[in-house]
């Protein structure tokens, strides 16, 4: 007996196991009294697999009836086409009924990784073309446009799930996804059909939901169908993509004409519905009338007098056409003379140790944000510009506004002080409020129609009476031309060149017949309105 107990003790010293368990919610971890290290390591490894899988299920969709825990870069789950929307051809796969939410599912089918080896994921393809294809848009407006039509794209003709690890390194649970080689036209055409059903975002991040959930919660709550200008809007960020697989060889010649016809008729529908309404959704110019309301109100004085910031912003986007995040990032080191005319620039921000060893690496702007993640952006490659500073803006004081500001630093300054800066509207979001409060302050707000992005299309307009050429209007504007000698042999050390002289005569006819204080003035008004006590608060918009 004793001898036995001898041989247990040394069984015992020499079992090298482990076990995990995943019960109501809690993770359990158990292993040997005498595991090595070697064993404890792989115990660590396999737990982080399991936490990642309980972290997982929040990004599985609630009705997926198949679960499973194999490893994140390996796994592969078949799903079971359940459910069917009206008026769509093609199965599109919600789940009637939900597991327990305090045991895992192991009963799910594996699809051997090996088939179609070949061929590319959809998911991964995605990130090849936008990584490798001279994608022209910024990475805002991937993650904030472009991102989520391809990721509805991915879940409406996705036939499996599958955990991967995408192209920044983040992992990815249980995501619908599809091999390139086994996308069918009848894919493409339930992919259009469900686009007119898919309900609208109402500025919800789409990865609260898969989109055949939310095309069934749709169905069942009678909510509003989207609009024709949004399923335009998907097809046309995934066409693009789609014609690139086919040159690729990833997807047949008969998927690809699906996808034109799918864009054609969108565009069709579209266009039947601005030949019913009479009117082009979207923003719209501001009338003359309606302009001078909203700069010669009291509200834009007082705004005015309380920062700089609400006194020049509304007018650089009026007098110079930015957009409101391109003139709420404006620095000192923007404004320059170039062939003897004061100009202003929009070009992005590099970060301090990008470009290392690049010849070119001094030509780059340098970060001048408050810090290293408020780097500035523009939209797209296209608005990267130099161009003459209205004269307007000049006879209001800009520049003595500019040049004080120099004076006070060594280093480039920020223009607006008191903005902050945010990753969606970098540090656009308080001027865009407070637009918006004018216009409404003023009585001609007409929600996603007269907007603050209104006064870009007023410059535009009357820019284009002036007969300056449509070339130069684009590059004014921050727009491409599709001109070669634009875009591949114009750039200078300065940014790309312009015929800063010879458009400045064209700038100059922009008039909008506002009448509104000198910068001196308003400071001075601001002084005796505190000294009163009669300084009233700016509007604001919610």
């Amino acid at each position: 007996m004793q001898a036995l107990d001898q041989q247990t003790f040394q069984t015992q010293q020499t079992q090298q196991t482990f076990t995990l368990s995943y019960v109501d919610g809690v993770v359990q971890v158990q292993h040997s009294p005498h595991a090595n290290p070697e064993t404890l390591l792989l115990m660590a490894r396999c737990l982080q697999h399991v936490t990642l899988q309980v972290l997982g299920r929040g990004q599985r969709a609630a009705n997926d009836a198949h679960m499973a825990s194999q490893s994140p870069s390996n796994h592969v789950v078949a799903i079971k086409p359940e459910y069917q929307p009206p008026v769509t051809p093609n199965p599109v796969y919600v789940a009637p009924s939900t597991p327990s939410q305090n045991e895992f599912v192991l009963q799910a089918d594996i699809e051997d990784a090996s088939v179609h080896e070949e061929s590319l994921w959809l998911s991964d393809a995605i990130d090849q073309w936008h990584a490798n294809a001279g994608c022209g848009f910024s990475d805002q407006t991937w993650h904030k446009d472009y991102g989520p039509s391809f990721r509805v794209f991915r879940e409406l003709i996705g036939s499996v799930r599958r955990d991967r690890v995408d192209a920044t390194g983040q992992h990815e649970l249980g995501i619908l996804d599809i091999r390139m080689s086994q996308i069918t036209r009848q894919d493409i055409e339930s992919l259009h059909e469900n686009l007119k059903i898919l309900p609208k975002n109402q500025g919800k991040s789409t990865k609260d939901a898969e989109a055949h959930q939310r095309i069934k919660d749709a169905l069942k709550n009678k909510s509003p169908r989207p609009s024709r200008h949004s399923v335009d809007k998907k097809l046309g960020h995934i066409a693009p993509f789609m014609r690139y697989a086919k040159q690729k060889g990833w997807i047949s010649q008969e998927v690809l004409d699906e996808v034109e016809l799918a864009v054609a008729s969108a565009k069709g529908d579209l266009l039947k519905e601005k030949q019913q309404t009479g009117k082009k959704k979207g923003y719209v110019a501001l009338a003359a009338d309606e302009l001078i309301k909203m700069f010669e109100q009291r509200a834009f004085l007082n705004g005015a007098m309380h920062a700089a910031w609400r006194y020049w912003i509304p007018l650089i986007c009026l007098y110079q056409g930015t957009r409101v995040a391109e003139a709420s990032q404006l620095y000192t080191s923007d404004f320059s003379v170039q062939d003897g005319v004061p100009c202003v620039s929009f070009i992005n921000d590099e970060p301090e140790d990008a470009n290392d060893g690049d010849e070119d690496a001094q030509r780059k702007r340098k970060v001048t944000a408050a810090n290293p993640d408020a780097y500035r952006r523009l939209k797209n490659q296209a608005s990267r510009r130099v161009v003459p500073l209205h004269p307007k803006l000049i006879e209001l004081g800009l520049l003595e506004f500019v040049e004080k500001l120099k004076a006070s630093s060594s280093r480039p300054v920020h223009l607006f002080h008191g903005l902050t800066w945010s990753e969606d509207s970098l540090f656009g979001r308080q001027p865009s409020r407070y637009m918006r409060g004018l216009l409404k302050e003023a009585g001609i707000a007409v929600p996603r129609r007269k907007v603050p992005h209104s006064l870009r299309s007023n410059f535009h307009q009357a820019l284009d009476k002036t007969m300056l050429d449509s070339d130069r209007q684009k590059r004014l504007l921050g727009h491409a031309t599709g001109n070669m000698k634009d875009e591949r042999y114009g750039e200078t050390d300065d940014g790309p060149a312009f015929p800063f002289a010879g458009v400045l005569p064209y700038l100059a006819k922009v008039d909008f017949g506002i009448k509104v204080p000198t910068w001196n003035e308003v400071k001075e008004l601001g002084r005796i309105a505190r000294q009163q006590g009669t300084l009233k608060r700016p509007v604001s918009a919610s």
